[in-house]
């Protein structure tokens, strides 16, 4: 099997003087991102809590609800109404705001190599 070769930059790239890729294009110059995973047995209610997207200062985390009915607006307080997930992880620094306010312990933050938590005496790490 080939090992996949880096394209050199001026072959990736408009040739456009002073042109520079945008980080989110540019996965060399982007760092690594953590695993953020939210258990949804523990995390029932999230759109009734709200406190780790309220605590997280990059706002990765985004509640949807589970199923769309035309026409009619989920209960914030059921059970398994809405569901949160880390849509924007690689916005994540690593703070673990959301570790410390989760009521129930449901996030759990997996690091990659190189890649550590502050402070780095909070759960999940």
């Amino acid at each position: 099997m080939e090992e996949n070769k880096s394209v050199p930059e001026e072959e990736r790239w408009p040739k456009k003087k002073g042109y520079e890729p945008p980080l989110y294009l540019d996965f060399d110059r982007m760092k690594p991102a953590p695993k953020i995973e939210i258990d949804s047995s523990k995390c029932t209610t999230p759109l009734d809590c709200r406190k780790c997207l309220l605590a997280c200062p990059m706002a990765v985390f985004y509640v949807q609800p589970t199923k769309l009915i035309r026409g009619r607006e989920q209960n914030p307080k059921a059970p398994g109404d809405y569901y949160c997930w880390a849509r924007w992880r690689y916005a994540c620094i690593g703070c673990g705001d959301c570790l410390r306010v989760c009521p129930v312990d449901a996030i759990r933050i997996d690091s990659p190599e190189g890649w550590h938590l502050y402070p780095e005496d909070i759960k999940g790490s």
